[in-house]
Formats: structure tokens, sequence, C-alpha cells
């Protein structure tokens, strides 16, 4: 990894831990062989989305962004659809956490047993998701993530 992608990944990590705080998004570490077979960074940014699937964003060599979102239903990372371009970080945000959205979205229809906490995660994300379009990322006022217990 590039000290531009290690820069590109701090740039946006607190901004979009915070946007989707509930999903509990951290920086993976994957080994070489998983990197390669996903075509994700060094470090990339995993954001977990229900029980069933996952959203990456990866700092690109080129400056871009990679994001993709993975079904993780049978344990393993398969892929279902990949965005790459070059992203501002609010563009970045806003395709992640819209995803997530769609990802909710699409999980509610075919989970009985956690609908309800997955409509109330899918409201909650929804609103950030149209307020963020609507006024953009400065409207937001986010609490320090780097607090640690």
């Amino acid at each position: 990894m590039t000290a531009n992608q290690r820069s590109q990944l701090r740039s946006i990590e607190n901004t979009l831990s915070a946007m989707v705080a509930e999903l509990q998004p951290r920086v993976i570490l994957p080994d070489d062989e998983k990197q390669k077979a996903l075509d994700i960074a060094e470090e990339t940014m995993l954001v977990p989305v229900g029980r069933r699937r996952a959203i990456t964003a990866s700092p690109m060599g080129n400056g871009g962004w990679s994001v993709q979102e993975f079904d993780t239903s049978s344990g393993g990372l398969i892929p279902i659809w990949r965005e790459d371009g070059e992203l501002t970080e609010s563009l970045l945000i806003a395709v992640v956490l819209g995803a997530a959205v769609g990802s909710l979205q699409e999980q509610i229809e075919l989970d009985g047993d956690d609908r309800p906490a997955l409509e109330l995660l899918h409201a909650l994300l929804k609103a950030r998701h149209t307020q963020l379009i609507e006024q953009g990322l400065e409207s937001f006022e986010f609490e320090d993530s780097d607090r640690r217990a």
C-alpha cells in the first residue's frame, strides 16, 4: 500500500465510521491471498451490513476508490457489485451510505427474524443519506470517534 493510499483511507476513516457507526465499521488488513482474491487494498474499510452483507471501501493506486458489496451469508465474501472511480470524500461516503441503505432494504425483504431491528437501522441510515444528499457532509456534527474505552 502506498503512502497516498494510506492517507486516502485515513482521510475518510473517522467520518465514514461516524456516519455508519451502528454498523461497526473498521479498517481491516486482509492477508495477501484474500486481498488478491477480493481485489481490495492492503488496508480496507469494512462495513458489515446485517447478517448477510458487507461493504468495502478501498483506496486505489491512482487516487480513486473502489467500493464493493459482498454477500456474507455463506461465511465467505461473494462479490455482488463493485464501483470504481475518482470519488470525492463526500461522494464516497454517500456511495457507501447509499449502498448500506439499499442492502438493508434487500435484507428486510428476505429476513423475517431480524426485520424490526433492520427496519429501525434502515430508517436511521436512510435519513442520514437523505440529509447528506440534500445538505452536504458539512451539515453533520460527529462525536470524536477516536475516543477509546
